[in-house]
C-alpha cells in the first residue's frame, strides 16, 4: 500500500491526471509520466495561493538524480521540436524555478539563443525589458541579454516554466514581450499543465487578441482540486520548524572552480549555440576539479549538489558529471520562496532552512528544503506500482521484482539501474528502503524510519561570485545554518562570466546565433 500525499489525506488537495505526452525518449525515466509521478502537493502561506506543486523531476525542492532532471528536460525539448519542426527559435526560461529546465530545452533543440529572466540586479548589465508574475513570492522578471539583439528578433519564442496553473502568468508574459518585440509564434513548454477548460478558453481568447500563434506542450496534463478553505486552513497551521541543529556542527571547506570569464555560466545574459563547445570544455574542467576535491576529502561519500536560486543548469551538469564518475549524487537548489515545512510521511518538504540572502542589497531571506537523502515512502512512483516495467528485469508491483537485470548504482531508473528506486526522492511506495522489500544504496545504511544513517552525503553548495560574500558564512547565512545542522559542506565558487565582456565580444564579432 502506498502512502498517500499528506496534503491529500489531511487537507483534501487532489492532483488529478488527465493525459501524458512525450513517452518515446530513451532516458532514465519511465515511458509514461503521470501527474502523481511528476508533482506532489505542498503548502505555502500565501493569500493568493496556499498550495505548492512540488516537482519530483526539477531539482528545486527535492534532491533529485541529475539524470532524471536532464531526462525530463530532454523530453520537454523533444515536444518543443515536434511543434517547431526544423525552424530556428529563441528559448526563454522563467526565473527562478525554470532557469535550468529552460537551458535543458534549449540545449536539446539546439536553440540559437537561450536567455532566462532574472530577479538579480546586475550592475554591469543592461536590463532590456521585463514582466510581472502574479502568484509568485518574487514577482518581477528582468531580461538582461548581452547585447539586446541576440534576443530581439522575429524568431519563434519558446517560453519554459515548470508548471502552468491557470495560464495567466504565461499569457501576461507573452503580452509584455509581444508589446516590446512582436513575434508571430510562441511556444509555451512546461513539465505539467493544470489548466481547467475555462482557463484554456481564456488563454485562447488572449492569444487571438494578440494575433499570434501560441502552442503549449507539457509532459503531463491534469487538474488541481482545492478545498474552498485552504488559505485559511494553512494560515492557521502552526509555524513550521526551520533550521534544525545537531549536537556537533558539520565541517566546512571551500574550492574555487575554474571558469573562463568569456564563457557564460548560464542564461542570465544569454548563451548562444556558438558558446556550446567552450561551455562543455569549461564544464569538464570544473567538474574534474570538484571530483578530485571530493575524492581527496570525502572519499566514498555521496554528494548533494546545491545550486543557488537561478544558478541551476551548471550545478545540474556538475552533478551529472559526478554521477557519471561513480559518485552517488543528487541535485537541488535554494530558492527565494517560503514554503510550509512539515516532517510527516507523505509530505514532500520534510526539512527546511531559512538564511540571510548573500547578495549585496538583498533584505529578504532565502530558503532551502530537504537537502538530505530522503528515503520516505512518498508517491513519486505511485502510478508505477501496478506492475509497470521500468527496464529489463525491473517491475514495481506488489512484490517489487528484482533480478539479474538490476544494478544498484547511482539511482537512475534506466538501463536496469534502480539505485534508490525513485525519481529523485527515494520512494518506492510501500517498498521504501529501510522496510520490507528495501533496496539499499551502496555506502548508505538505513534507519528503521527510512532515513539514511552512517555515511551521510556531503553538501556541495555551488555559487557564483556575486553570492560569495561575508553574509554567506556569517551567523544566519547558508553555510552557518547547514553546518549547524550537522552537515559537512563544501562551498564551490564559480567566478562566472563578465556581461560587459560578453556584450563586447558579441557586438564586435559578426552577429551570431549560437
Amino acid at each position: 500500500m502506498n502512502i498517500d500525499p499528506w496534503a491529500t489525506t489531511n487537507l483534501g488537495i487532489e492532483l488529478r491526471h488527465e493525459r501524458s505526452h512525450g513517452g518515446g525518449a530513451v532516458d532514465v525515466l519511465p515511458a509514461e509520466l503521470p501527474i502523481a509521478t511528476l508533482i506532489q502537493p505542498g503548502l505555502r502561506r500565501n493569500p493568493r495561493r496556499a498550495h505548492l506543486l512540488v516537482s519530483t523531476v526539477l531539482g528545486k525542492h527535492l534532491p533529485t538524480d541529475p539524470r532524471v532532471v536532464l531526462g525530463a528536460g530532454n523530453r520537454l525539448g523533444d515536444l518543443v521540436r515536434d511543434v517547431l519542426g526544423d525552424r530556428e527559435a529563441v528559448v526563454l526560461g522563467f526565473a527562478e524555478t525554470a532557469t535550468g529546465l529552460g537551458h535543458c530545452v534549449a540545449a536539446r533543440i539546439g536553440a540559437g539563443c537561450y536567455l532566462h529572466s532574472t530577479r538579480r540586479e546586475v550592475p554591469d548589465a543592461t536590463t532590456l525589458t521585463g514582466f510581472e508574475e502574479g502568484h509568485s513570492h518574487a514577482t518581477s522578471h528582468l531580461l538582461q541579454p548581452a547585447p539586446a539583439d541576440i534576443f530581439v528578433n522575429d524568431l519563434p519564442l519558446v517560453l519554459v516554466d515548470d508548471e502552468i496553473s491557470t495560464g495567466d502568468t504565461a499569457i501576461d508574459a507573452v503580452r509584455a514581450l509581444h508589446a516590446f518585440s512582436p513575434r508571430a509564434h510562441y511556444v509555451l513548454a512546461s513539465l505539467v499543465d493544470m489548466r481547467t477548460e475555462s482557463d484554456r478558453t481564456r488563454f485562447e481568447v488572449a492569444a487571438d487578441e494578440l494575433g499570434a500563434r501560441i502552442d503549449t506542450v507539457c509532459l503531463a496534463a491534469g487538474r488541481t482540486l482545492l478545498p474552498d478553505d485552504l488559505v485559511e486552513t494553512v494560515s492557521s497551521m502552526p509555524d513550521p520548524v526551520l533550521n534544525p541543529t545537531a549536537a556537533q556542527r558539520g565541517s566546512f571547506d571551500r574550492i574555487e572552480l575554474p571558469w573562463p570569464a568569456s564563457v557564460p555560466e548560464g542564461g542570465r545574459h544569454g548563451i548562444l549555440r556558438s558558446d556550446t563547445d567552450a561551455f562543455e570544455a569549461a564544464l569538464v574542467q570544473a567538474a574534474e576539479a570538484l571530483r578530485v576535491r571530493l575524492a581527496d576529502d570525502f572519499a566514498g561519500r555521496p554528494a548533494i549538489v546545491l545550486g543557488h536560486e537561478e544558478l541551476m543548469y551548471l550545478p545540474l551538469r556538475l552533478a551529472a558529471e559526478l554521477a557519471d564518475a561513480g559518485i552517488a549524487t543528487r541535485f537541488q537548489t535554494t530558492t527565494r520562496s517560503p514554503a510550509y515545512v512539515l516532517d510527516e510521511p507523505g509530505y514532500p518538504l520534510r526539512r527546511g532552512f531559512r538564511f540571510v540572502a548573500p547578495e549585496a542589497g538583498e533584505v529578504e531571506p532565502r530558503y532551502l528544503y530537504n537537502a538530505h537523502w530522503i528515503e520516505d515512502a512518498l508517491s513519486e512512483v505511485a502510478a508505477l506500482d501496478d506492475g509497470v516495467a521500468l527496464d529489463d528485469g525491473v517491475a514495481l508491483d506488489d512484490g517489487v521484482a528484482l533480478d539479474d537485470g538490476v544494478a544498484l548504482g547511482n539511482g537512475a531508473l534506466g538501463n536496469g539501474a534502480l539505485g534508490n528506486g525513485a525519481l529523485g526522492n527515494g520512494a518506492l511506495g510501500d517498498h521504501a528502503p529501510g522496510g520490507e522489500g528495501a533496496v539499499d544504496y551502496p555506502g548508505l545504511t538505513r534507519s528503521a524510519g527510512g532515513r539514511s544513517v552512517g555515511v551521510e552525503p556531503v553538501l556541495v553548495v555551488v555559487i557564483d561570485a556575486p553570492a560569495d560574500t561575508a553574509e554567506l558564512r556569517a551567523a544566519g547565512g547558508l553555510i552557518d545554518v547547514l553546518t549547524a545542522s550537522g552537515d559537512d559542506v563544501v562551498l564551490a565558487v564559480l567566478p562566472g562570466a563578465d556581461p560587459r565582456l560578453l556584450h563586447a565580444e558579441r557586438t564586435v564579432a559578426e552577429p551570431r546565433m549560437l
